[in-house]
């Protein structure tokens, strides 16, 4: 993240009046997927530290791994979601960035209330999927 986007960073924190949830592609914390974490935000710990001192920030979402991850950084809690197209598979440790396993995409929800935040995701493209509605008929 460059210098003038840290600023805007800062300048947005400042003038929050309400929680913040961070949403962006790449990931601030490893994942133990040596390939991903070898392309990870270069200053990571430096927005990491920057979101945390803020007081505000009271989740972080991110993509970029394409696996459903929780985590947490500097008291933050994270999740990464899986992606719409391919999916990254468990492989901890030495591997690719590039790997790529046949899994269901998916996408997230997130719903926000005056009381916090959910996140869901969801798999598509499951065959033989119904629904309840389907299911109690």
């Amino acid at each position: 993240i460059s210098p003038d986007q840290v600023a805007w960073i800062k300048s947005e924190l400042a003038s929050a009046q309400v929680p913040v949830i961070v949403l962006m592609h790449h990931h601030l914390t490893p994942c133990s997927f040596d390939g991903m974490d070898a392309i990870m935000l270069r200053n990571a710990d430096d927005i990491a530290t920057l979101l945390a001192q803020s007081g505000k920030v009271r989740h972080i979402i991110n993509g970029q791994i394409h696996r459903t991850i929780f985590t947490s950084i500097h008291g933050m809690p994270v999740s990464m979601i899986k992606s719409t197209c391919d999916q990254m598979p468990l492989v901890i440790g030495p591997g690719s960035s590039g790997l790529s396993v046949d899994e269901p995409a998916a996408f997230g929800v997130l719903l926000l209330s005056h009381t916090g935040a959910i996140l869901h995701s969801e798999d598509v493209g499951l065959p033989n999927r119904t629904t309840a509605t389907e299911r109690d008929t």
